[in-house]
């Protein structure tokens, strides 16, 4: 194939933003916005609500084995243009056809959860990794922000567009449809699998010394292994599960507020454009939070900042409960943003500094069908207690205080010893 002129890389890297976006912020901040709306018109109560963010969320968790399959074998194009293919089918099922729970469940929750992943993360980050790797830190970094700038635009885009088409919810779903659909031409046209294809090299052609390349980035003050556990010996460490249960305190209270959110504020009083913007505020603080770890990830121990992270969001869990102020309202999406966003790559960090490398796929697998599991339940569970009392209080309470209570946990998620695992003599169990 001909050599293009100019590394393809940084080009690539632009569109990959864009799709990422519209893939993963505009469908997983931009539906609860139109949901929100449609629960009031089908008369659907808080439970079934936070049961179609569920299963959206279970969806995205549960094909993440298929999606890593779906790329190795077909590449990480196919995977992203179909994502979004299989969202605007979707979205475009929720403008037209949906008229019941059911189908909320059939159109959103399972077809759109499937999209979500298949055209998300997973393979736009293995898809950097073959384009970059003396800057591939940085590239990753800019790439998952694309998720944060579409959450951020899509909450309120989506409100405003419900009301300039006087409250019509499939409005919005129409608009998904159409950003779905350019985000699918984008893969096709703007997408190539690797350098090879186009003529190119990793990095452009830039060597890396293999004395640098070899070299553990390891900084004094934060652990990283030098053994490779196995799968079997790691998920017997009690260190795993501690990560485990953090993730699941975490995790389970952003899902719901991101599932309750909205509807929540309308009930303190909020209008409709300053509840949604809640959405919007949530991925816009994450830019902070990331921007934490980037900064301090290498320098102090990522279950230290894991455990201030968690008590930021215990906090701001427990402001947004009477959250009856738009000040309390900022106050609150900026500290779910900050924290959740700080709390996440922390989980991805440790797996990989405590246990190696040679079981992390493995592992990431376990862990973000957890994750999936808890998103899920979150906002499922917070939509029961509503019905059952009238008020999020007693969910959101509780949330707040696991929140705080896996904080102080994972401080004591010390590096696990590989003497006392039985693996001092086998450094690639």
């Amino acid at each position: 194939m001909k050599q293009q002129a100019g590394f393809y890389g940084w080009k690539l890297l632009v569109a990959v933003f864009v799709i990422t976006a519209i893939n993963s912020g505009f469908t997983y901040y931009g539906g609860n916005i139109m949901n929100s709306h449609m629960a009031v018109e089908m008369n659907l109560d808080r439970k079934s609500l936070g049961l179609a963010f569920a299963t959206y969320g279970l969806c995205i968790g549960l094909v993440v084995p298929l999606v890593g399959y779906w790329v190795t074998r077909w590449g990480a194009r196919r995977a992203l243009a179909g994502g979004a293919l299989s969202s605007a089918i979707g979205a475009l099922a929720m403008a037209t056809l949906v008229n019941d729970m059911t189908g909320v469940l059939i159109a959103y929750g399972l077809v759109m959860g499937i999209g979500s992943s298949l055209g998300g993360l997973l393979p736009a980050q293995t898809l950097m990794t073959h384009w970059f790797r003396a800057r591939l830190a940085m590239v990753l970094t800019i790439m998952l922000t694309g998720t944060l700038c579409g959450g951020f635009i899509a909450a309120p885009l989506f409100e405003k567009v419900i009301t300039t088409f006087n409250g019509n919810w499939r409005a919005g779903w129409v608009l998904m449809a159409a950003a779905s659909g350019v985000s699918c031409l984008l893969a096709l046209l703007f997408v190539r699998n690797r350098p090879a294809d186009l003529g190119q090299l990793q990095d452009g052609g830039v060597a890396v010394p293999a004395a640098v390349a070899g070299q553990a980035a390891t900084v004094p003050g934060v652990y990283k292994t030098d053994v490779e556990w196995s799968f079997r010996d790691t998920v017997r460490h009690p260190t795993l599960w501690m990560l485990a249960a953090g993730t699941i305190c975490f995790l389970s209270a952003f899902g719901m507020m991101v599932g309750h959110g909205v509807v929540h504020f309308k009930d303190l009083g909020h209008d409709a454009a300053t509840a949604a913007l809640f959405l919007g505020l949530l991925p816009l603080a994450g830019l902070g939070g990331k921007a934490v770890v980037a900064t301090l990830g290498d320098r102090v121990e990522p279950r230290f900042i894991w455990g201030g992270a968690m008590a930021v969001m215990g906090i701001g869990l427990a402001l947004g409960v009477n959250a009856t102020s738009v000040a309390a309202l900022y106050g609150a999406a900026l500290l779910l943003g900050v924290g959740n966003a700080a709390a996440y790559p922390c989980m991805v960090t440790l797996v990989a500094n405590y246990f190696g490398k040679a079981a992390y796929a493995s592992l990431m697998g376990v862990m973000l069908l957890i994750g999936a599991l808890s998103t899920s339940a979150g906002p499922l569970a917070a939509g029961v207690v509503f019905d059952r009392f009238g008020s999020y209080l007693f969910a959101f309470y509780p949330a707040a205080a696991l929140c705080l209570l896996g904080g102080v946990m994972i401080l004591f998620a010390r590096p696990p010893r590989p003497a006392l695992a039985g693996l001092a003599h086998c450094p690639t169990a």
